[in-house]
């Protein structure tokens, strides 16, 4: 594939037109949607953001969906920087910035000696990074990039160490008070740190990837923004990159173009379909791109199953892609292949695979979507991988078989990358591939290839939740009540123009910490033990991959079980639908609450004995909650990668096929 190249160069790598474009938009409009394939050069957006920040000395924020993303676009823009000519000590990068072929009215200056600091903010970085920047002050010469999630930049309240009363604050907020007594030296340098780290150019990163609760974190974050540009009277941009479409409102788009002889963003790549049909009789046409194979049930038990029968490891750098923690366990398990690097959720080695942030090191990585979503390897040629829905394909297509650097039309090809899809045999996908069975398509009619065989990602709607809603109201609210305090009563005015009315009653303890965690971070968190003092994990993550032991109250990682657990009343009556409650308020209102673990051998266990759950707060979604066109399909899938289970009526003892309810725990 190759993309349209622009006519400005830095330190002589030549932008490709949309990032030129993209160059001389900034600031001239305040949303930017930017639509560009995988591997077209986004770490390098980044740098073209610096460059209207050279003799201005403005900061930049890159925001990802999950921190492993924040790692591993640092290690993309610390290798960029070192190819552009930048010497590294920790998070400095010192060198000088070449810019050629700039229209002169950018007033962006041709050579620029520059040190940049390049941070990462994230639940892992240590506090004295937090205290580094506490004296760390922007200016022309010394640039800020800091790399984070949506939650950081408007935690800087208490992560930065300057509000103890941060969860005061949201109390205030949630309840509508808007008189303060609270001292204006608590919070007077509050927008002086957010001015120094966050009052610059911001690039959203997969904003296709944002959904559910979890957007509500980023679209209170832009409102945040938009709100302090327009009383401070300095307006910037945002810049939105999404592979897929998006309802947001947007005052430019910026499309990728293709076009024969210019930048070669991917290499010739051979795709392989595997067609699984799961307990029918096998056949294979030969001499053929297409498989058909029963060597799984479904596409991701074949793909684990193709693996660990290959009797010799790969030659080329090799990626493995798979949804499921369970299937990741089985393969790593199993495999027989050395220096192999994971990539999950978790944060533990797993049978013969490492754990690791990025893995660039390793000759073959295993991973689900911490590997498929921004992973930057250039030389991943091998690709084993499945899908439900055809964006999360293509995003995951696209790890391989990229180009590490421009090249032009005429110089020679690179190595072929070769990539093996998994997936189930039915009609859809065996008309649309006997139609292209051994022809050679370009990347766009790929991508329309798939767009036929795979349906659309599901959008769970869970941002149209009423929490959802009242969240984003109290955390802009608590944001007013800072710069209220801390610009005294002359924005006494602003506040109240922009304050949003709370109209809904939420029903939290009266404790400090649980204010701040229902709303300030992510619906998360939930930590489950692993048995024999290994640490904690994600709880529900634990639950519907690995042996639950009731006994120690633990799970047993050397014990992978695909679960699909679900609560079981006698009758869902009683409770209050689509409202906040805690879980034990929850489980006292229920007729004969049980979690139901059939395959885990346990038919029953009592729910108010396991202590991860005893302090959460969660919302019964039912169908007066929320409107989706089918609700048990919904649930169930929602309880397959979320904090949530499904609630079912009855003695069942098999799975929960018709939920009359979804438990969304906080």
């Amino acid at each position: 594939m190759y993309l349209e190249e622009g006519k400005v160069t830095v330190n002589g790598i030549r932008l490709r037109k949309f990032q030129e474009e993209l160059l001389y938009s900034l600031d001239k409009y305040r949303r930017i949607l930017l639509r560009a394939p995988t591997g077209s050069g986004k770490t390098f957006t980044l740098i073209v953001s610096l460059l209207k920040n050279l003799g201005r000395g403005m900061p930049v924020t890159g925001l990802y969906p999950s921190k492993s993303l924040v790692y591993d676009q640092y290690e993309s823009l610390k290798n960029t920087l070192i190819r552009m000519g930048f010497s590294n000590n920790g998070d400095y990068f010192m060198g000088k910035i070449k810019v050629e072929g700039v229209d002169q009215s950018e007033g962006i200056p041709e050579e620029e000696e520059v040190k940049l600091r390049v941070v990462k903010l994230t639940s892992d970085t240590k506090r004295e990074v937090f205290e580094s920047l506490e004296h760390f002050i922007p200016n022309p010469k010394e640039l800020l990039l800091v790399l984070t999630v949506p939650e950081y930049p408007y935690m800087f309240l208490s992560t930065l160490g300057k509000s103890p009363h941060s969860s005061q604050l949201i109390e205030m907020a949630m309840k509508g008070i808007r008189s303060v007594n609270m001292s204006k030296a608590t919070l007077v340098n509050l927008f002086n740190d957010f001015s120094r780290f966050f009052n610059g150019y911001f690039f959203v990163d997969e904003f296709h990837l944002y959904n559910g609760i979890e957007r509500s974190s980023l679209n209170v974050l832009v409102d945040m923004v938009e709100f302090y540009w327009k009383y401070l009277g300095t307006p910037h941009s945002i810049v939105f990159s999404s592979a897929t479409p998006t309802s947001m409102t947007f005052d430019k788009v910026i499309t990728a173009q293709s076009g024969q002889g210019n930048s070669v963003i991917r290499k010739r790549t051979k795709v392989v379909f595997h067609l699984v049909l799961g307990e029918r009789q096998a056949t294979t046409q030969s001499n053929s791109n297409i498989d058909v194979s029963n060597r799984g049930s479904n596409p991701q038990e074949a793909l684990v199953n193709y693996i660990i029968s290959m009797a010799e490891p790969p030659t080329k750098k090799t990626g493995i892609i798979l949804d499921r923690v369970y299937y990741i366990a089985e393969l790593c398990d199993k495999i027989t292949w050395n220096d192999v690097a994971l990539i999950w959720g978790l944060d533990v080695s797993y049978g013969r695979c490492v754990k690791r942030d990025v893995g660039r090191e390793s000759k073959v990585i295993v991973g689900n979507n911490a590997l498929s979503f921004g992973v930057d390897i250039p030389d991943l040629d091998l690709g084993y991988i499945t899908s439900n829905d055809a964006e999360t394909l293509i995003q995951r297509f696209g790890r391989f078989g990229r180009m590490n650097k421009n090249i032009s039309s005429n110089s020679p090809s690179e190595s072929t990358a070769e990539v093996h899809i998994f997936v189930e045999a039915n009609k859809r996908a065996a008309d649309s591939l006997n139609k292209v069975n051994g022809k050679e398509l370009t990347y766009e009619e790929f991508i329309q290839l798939i767009n036929n065989i795979y349906q659309g990602r599901v959008y769970d709607k869970l941002d149209q939740l009423e929490f959802s809603r009242l969240r984003e109201k109290i955390i802009f609210d608590t944001f007013l009540l800072a710069y209220y305090i801390a610009n005294g009563d002359m924005a006494l005015p602003v506040m109240r123009e922009n304050w949003r009315d709370v109209d809904a009653t939420i029903n939290v303890r009266p404790s400090s910490e649980d204010y701040f965690k229902i709303f300030a971070f992510r619906p998360e968190g939930i930590e489950g033990k692993i048995c024999g003092d290994s640490g904690t994990e994600n709880f529900f993550t634990l639950l519907r991959n690995f042996r639950y032991n009731s006994e120690g109250d633990c799970f047993q990682l050397k014990d992978p079980l695909k679960e699909y657990p679900y609560l079981l009343v006698d009758k869902l009556k009683g409770i209050e639908e689509c409202k906040i409650t805690t879980f034990l308020d929850f489980m006292d209102k229920a007729y004969h609450p049980n979690l139901v673990l059939s395959r885990n051998g346990i038919i029953k266990t009592k729910p108010k004995n396991i202590d991860s759950l005893k302090n959460t707060y969660l919302i019964p979604i039912t169908p007066k909650c929320i409107q989706w066109d089918n609700f048990s399909n919904m649930a169930n899938l929602v309880s397959s990668y979320a904090s949530a289970l499904v609630v079912c009526e009855g003695d069942l003892k098999e799975y929960c096929r018709y939920p009359k309810a979804l438990l969304l725990f906080l």
